[in-house]
Formats: structure tokens, sequence, C-alpha cells
């Protein structure tokens, strides 16, 4: 059974983590990671450039595989929302983009020839943070090994996670400046988008408690569509997984990393980055 709590189709209806129409407007200005993954797109596997098969999975409503899918690129993503599923194929046909999307679990040990019927891709992407949804270390691993078997040989698994000090390593301990403006544990941080009917603003609610023993990161959200609607409450819980802990995961699943990255420039891994990037290759079989 998933560890996660992440059950998209079983939230409270309306919160933005789960109605597509919603996700899609809290997360209208999300673009400054999409040069990136264009980038890593068109990478050293074999197949490099436009030619190159590409997975994303997690892949919600499409933001980053349909990016892909408009430069060019054959696109597959894979998510655990079916709603999510939807939304992203209707903006695919409306676009008539090359991109493919199916209703599954990351973890799935059969997911390459089950639901993606054989294939295998040059490049496999776990982007904005979705692998915090794995809530601990087996299904950190059990995601890692079945991005692995979606890969051609040469082909790269390239993940975008939270860093592990995000949160420093003490109960209630202060957040990481970048990350949480206030500063300040369990305190609320309100943010606002745009409702996507309406146009009127949709005030989040935020607060966060982190447990340093199991490295569980706790988001709770009051979410207020105005007058007369009733504030929706919803919760989120991702894990801040250590390097040793991501490390051991590829080592299992016979990936070699070849690049860690702090920043979407590049930049190095360092204590404070915002970014916990990284790149893992599939070698291909000696003869």
């Amino acid at each position: 059974m998933p560890q996660t709590d992440y059950q998209p189709d079983r939230l409270t209806a309306g919160s933005y983590l789960t109605d597509p129409a919603h996700y899609d407007a809290a997360h209208a200005d999300v673009v400054s990671d999409l040069p990136f993954w264009l980038r890593m797109a068109g990478g050293a596997a074999p197949s490099a450039g436009q030619g190159a098969r590409i997975l994303e999975l997690a892949c919600g409503t499409g933001r980053v595989a349909l990016h892909l899918a408009k430069a060019g690129f054959a696109v597959s993503g894979v998510d655990l929302s079916s709603a999510f599923i939807e939304a992203a194929r209707r903006k695919a046909a409306a676009q008539a983009l090359d991109a493919r999307f199916a209703v599954g679990d990351m973890r799935d040990p059969s997911l390459a020839d089950t639901l993606l019927e054989g294939q295998r891709f040059d490049r496999v992407f776990i982007a904005f943070n979705s692998l915090g949804l794995m809530l601990n270390a087996a299904d950190l691993n059990a995601a890692v090994a079945a991005a692995a078997a979606c890969l051609a040989p040469g082909g790269e698994l390239v993940i975008d996670t939270y860093p592990p000090d995000m949160v420093r390593d003490a109960p209630m301990a202060v957040a990481h400046p970048a990350i949480f403006p206030t500063g300040k544990p369990g305190v609320v941080w309100r943010w606002a988008y745009a409702h996507p009917e309406t146009g009127l603003p949709v005030a989040v609610d935020h607060r966060h408690r982190f447990d340093a023993a199991t490295r569980l990161l706790r988001h709770a959200f009051i979410i207020h569509h105005g007058v007369p609607a009733a504030p929706i409450p919803a919760h989120l819980t991702v894990r801040l997984h250590s390097d040793a802990e991501l490390q051991a995961a590829f080592d299992a699943a016979g990936l070699q990393v070849t690049q860690r990255m702090g920043d979407h420039r590049g930049g190095p891994m360092r204590p404070g980055s915002r970014h916990n990037i990284w790149v893992a290759r599939r070698e291909p079989k000696r003869a």
C-alpha cells in the first residue's frame, strides 16, 4: 500500500492540491525551472537532441512535460492523479502535441513493461520536489528503481528534490529562509493566486512542522476561496531525504551518479542551496 499521504483523488475537493484548474492557476508563475529541463532533455545520451525520448514521473498536469513537447521532444508522463492526467491529456490534444499521459504510481516496479508498454527512455525526470512524496527509504528506493528500469542503456535520470538541510535538523527548527520567508516554525505564511474562473484572489494560509526523527515536513493549509465559500482544509507531508539515502538508492538501482547541482543554472551543491539536483546514468552493459 502507498505510504505517501498524497492521495490526490481522495483529498478535499476544491483544494489546489487536487483540482487541476486550481493547481494550474496556483502554479501559473512557476516557470523558472523550464529552461533547465529543456537543457537536460537535450543532454548527452545516445539519441540526444529532439530525438530523445523523455518520461516525466509525477508529471502533474503536464507543466514540464508539455513545455518539452512544445520544443519538439516526444514526451510521456505518469502521475498518481487521474484528474491531473486527464487535464494533461486535454492540454496536449488542444495543442496537437506529441505527449502521452498515463495514470500510475512511480514506485511500480512493472511501470516500464506494463503501463509504458515496454518503452525505454533517454531521460527520466522527477521534477518539482515530487520525490519528497516518498515518505520513507523503502518508497524512495522503489521509485528510483522503477525510474531506472524505464531508462534505455546510457539514459539519464534527473531528480530535482528538496535539499536535506532545507529545515535544520532539530524539532520545530527554523525553516530555510529562501524556501519559507517567515523563517519561523509553525507560523502562518499567506500567499495567493487568481481563481481560475472568477480571477479573484484565492488566499492560502500555510503552516509547517518538521520532525527531525522521521525527516518528515508536514504542511497544513487553509484555502480561502472567498465569501460565501467555506475555507477548505488541506494537508501534504513530504520527506527531506538525506544525501546518503539518495546515493544508496542510486547504487541499489545500478545507476552511476554523474552530477550534483544546487540550482537550475548548474551551480554546485552547497549548504543552503535551494535545490538538490542529481543526475545519474544507466551505463550500457559491457559485451
